[in-house]
């Protein structure tokens, strides 16, 4: 099967706004510029990697399915969670708080929920309007305080509209359909349209892109959250598309990175903290805007490079996840032929 470049350069680059976005997130309430740029990027590098998740994921559900999702998901939530409770307890001398509370730690989040969407995938698609569904579910989610952090399940809900939407429309949906037919350059102006919108929206809470707080957390009636939450839907998935449609559907450089993105999601948030600890973002942050903007996107691009290379994927495979899989689960039996 030939390999599908589209999304493996469109995962580099959204690795790319994740680093990029924990790096200037501690300067966003210092300068408003940086502030719309974050809010610009989280408007949709999540609901991309999302859409990308679902357009690699089957909804038949197979004997042993749960077994081989557990699997293959077990392994970096348990090394990563306590690699990151090692590194809080290093630098802080106890565990995280988001621990206490049963909340995945920071990038965590994603493999939780990635579990509970594959999970949850079959049984939704059996509904008359799956999409529907979830959309309906998510917008209610909204009414409770009670989801919150916890076990990332608001965010998981939150989500789950652009994994059943990926889902439904199929890696191929990129190199061909009725979307693939609009101009570039009309995605082109809905980018810039996201950017100049941003600019004008750097007041608002950047929760709102993040799925994890109810209409009351976010100081709205249930009403008004409602329909604020279905225009944000519709603003991250224009421009979540126009990302798509707009990442080179050929091979180059950064799709083999984009092979190893999970690598770099999961390992970036250790030298994110590392040079915030140290002060060198606040650092970069005292100079201006324009420089620190620009510092930490070589910086980030750097990151994302290294932690996408075959070899640190290669290592982590070997030397962390391998051995706590064999761990936990039995080896299947070999197939005797007859």
């Amino acid at each position: 099967m030939e390999r599908n470049y589209t999304l493996d350069n469109a995962k580099f680059l959204m690795i790319l706004l994740v680093v990029y976005g924990h790096m200037i997130e501690p300067l966003i309430w210092q300068y408003a510029s940086l502030k719309s740029l974050f809010l610009s990027i989280y408007s949709f590098h999540v609901p991309v990697f999302v859409i990308i998740s679902g357009m690699l994921t089957s909804a038949k559900d197979t004997p042993g399915k749960t077994a081989r999702l557990f699997a293959s998901l077990s392994a970096p939530i348990i090394v990563f969670t306590v690699l990151y409770e090692l590194a809080c307890i290093i630098t802080q001398g106890a565990v995280s708080n988001e621990f206490k509370h049963f909340v995945p730690y920071r990038v965590m989040w994603f493999l939780w929920s990635l579990f509970a969407w594959r999970l949850f995938l079959p049984v939704i698609m059996k509904c008359r309007f799956p999409l529907l569904t979830v959309t309906g579910i998510a917008l209610l989610a909204g009414y409770f305080t009670v989801f919150g952090t916890f076990l990332s399940i608001a965010r998981t809900l939150y989500f789950f509209p652009f994994f059943v939407l990926g889902h439904k429309m199929g890696s191929g949906a990129l190199s061909a359909g009725v979307l693939k037919k609009i101009p570039k350059i009309v995605w082109v102006a809905v980018l810039a349209g996201n950017v100049i919108i941003c600019a004008n929206l750097h007041t608002i809470s950047t929760r709102w892109f993040s799925g994890y707080s109810s209409y009351f957390r976010l100081g709205v009636s249930d009403v008004e959250g409602t329909l604020l939450r279905i225009a944000i839907y519709g603003f991250s998935l224009v421009s979540a598309m126009a990302v798509l449609y707009l990442v080179p559907d050929r091979k180059l450089r950064i799709s083999a990175y984009g092979v190893h993105s999970l690598y770099a999601f999961l390992w970036h948030y250790f030298f994110v903290m590392i040079l915030d600890d140290l002060g060198l973002i606040a650092m970069i942050g005292k100079t201006s805007d324009m420089f620190a903007l620009a510092m930490l996107l070589v910086v980030s691009i750097a990151l994302t490079v290294a932690l996408s290379s075959g070899t640190v994927a290669r290592v982590t495979r070997q030397k962390l996840l391998n051995p706590v899989t064999n761990l936990l689960i039995k080896p299947e039996p070999p197939v005797v032929s007859r």
